[in-house]
């Protein structure tokens, strides 16, 4: 990242030449730090500040430190919550333990974070195809396409890093791959939809059908993902009827591949959010398979009291113990729907609860190996584990009794018939005795 430095020298005193400021101060007092504000190119601007109190501090002062630090927040502030909403994220190097396998594409490169890789250039040619058949069945030329396309690239190029994508240059790289990209996942998702199959190039849809587990897996990866913005620019002269969303069909299908059998009369589409915008493909297929969480409401509980410890951790088999059962959910079709069951006897303060975060190393170790110990508690999980706790701690003596008789029947049914056995054994031996 290039930086272009810039010397400030605050404060400054009305009426004071350069030489009787440089007087007022002494070395001693002298401090200086740097700051980094954007500037109106893609560089950053390194700002070097120097600021203290003057050896006679009779004279008003004027000083730009205040605007410095306005003007850096300024920018955060205006930047912040469009860029970690839509930025192109990075795998956090917390989770160093994920293989290659989940994060490294094999077939086809999107974005610019696989570019150009060995093993990938096949799906390189593949691209100019599918912009060939999204030019063959636009409703508008080349021209306009390619202009819609780059009227939104620097604002996808900002949401990704400003390393990664230094080594492109912007008209004659960065655009055309975002073009490029775009309609290969275009063509792809339309590959889905029945109706548009039959006019797609024989080549391509072949080309799909040979390579579209891997290109499914590709394209679900985080770093190698494009800014949804761009995919809709290509959607935009893509009119499929009777569906105003092209991608219907394709999300449908990613969601219902999340499930283990397919149940006969249930409609396995989706109901789409007009009001959602995603930030990439992937954002836009978690969404309809997580669902959404904005109308759920959860109080943060309070912590128990006491010295007693809590456990940051619970098996199955200790929520079994205090009377909680996990089930199937069959009424919500979200990951987000979630809840801990209630089971009878069982405290009502624990429904509703999601647990999606408390039985997360439950899910991810089979996927990913290992990274579980890297993986950090969100404050769902504490939130729950804190109910359970609570919950734990105001079991009263009747619910303690119930759970101990459910979980211990069997054995206390066997050991009763054995004393009734023993105690009707004794009892005729009694009655054989003589009078």
């Amino acid at each position: 990242m290039s930086m272009e430095p810039s010397s400030w020298v605050v404060p400054c005193y009305s009426g004071w030449s350069m030489e009787e400021a440089a007087a007022a101060w002494s070395s001693e007092d002298r401090i200086s730090f740097q700051t980094s504000l954007p500037s109106h190119s893609d560089s950053v601007q390194l700002q070097v500040v120097e600021y203290a109190s003057p050896a006679t501090p009779t004279h008003d002062t004027c000083s730009d430190a205040d605007q410095v630090f306005e003007e850096a927040a300024q920018v955060f502030n205006d930047d912040y919550f469009l860029i970690m909403g839509k930025k192109m994220h990075r795998f956090p190097p917390s989770l160093v333990d994920v293989g290659d396998r989940y994060r490294v594409p094999v077939t086809v490169a999107i974005g610019p974070y696989h570019h150009g890789q060995s093993g990938l250039m096949e799906a390189e040619q593949v691209k100019h195809a599918a912009a060939n058949q999204c030019i063959r069945d636009s409703s508008g030329s080349l021209q306009e396409m390619y202009t819609k396309v780059s009227s939104v690239s620097d604002v996808a190029r900002k949401l990704y890093r400003h390393d990664d994508v230094a080594t492109f240059g912007h008209r004659e790289d960065f655009v055309p791959m975002m073009f490029l990209d775009a309609c290969f996942l275009v063509q792809f998702m339309l590959s889905y939809v029945d109706s548009y199959v039959v006019s797609m190039d024989m080549a391509l849809n072949r080309y799909f059908c040979a390579n579209f587990e891997r290109i499914s897996t590709d394209i679900m990866m985080l770093e190698n993902q494009i800014p949804w913005v761009v995919v809709e620019a290509i959607f935009h002269f893509m009119h499929l009827a009777p569906s105003p969303w092209p991608w219907e069909d394709f999300v449908a299908a990613m969601r219902s591949g999340l499930k283990n059998r397919i149940d006969p009369g249930v409609d396995q589409g989706i109901v789409v959010v007009p009001t959602y915008e995603p930030p990439h493909l992937l954002g836009l297929v978690r969404y309809y398979i997580v669902g959404n969480n904005d109308d759920i409401k959860v109080d943060r509980p309070t912590a128990p009291s006491g010295d007693k410890p809590m456990s940051l951790s619970i098996s199955v088999a200790e929520l079994a113990d205090v009377g909680i059962t996990l089930v199937p959910e069959k009424e919500k079709s979200g990951l987000v729907h979630m809840t801990l069951q209630k089971k009878r006897l069982v405290d009502t303060g624990l429904g509703g609860k999601k647990f999606g975060f408390l039985f997360g190393d439950l899910r991810v170790p089979p996927l990913f190996p290992g990274i579980g110990k890297n993986m950090r508690l969100g404050k769902c999980y504490i939130d729950i584990m804190i109910d359970i706790e609570n919950f734990k701690d105001r079991m009263s003596w009747g619910l303690t009794s119930y759970l101990f008789l459910d979980k211990h029947w069997p054995k206390i049914v066997a050991v009763a018939t054995i004393i009734a056995a023993v105690i009707g054994i004794l009892s005729s031996l009694q009655a054989l005795k003589p009078h």
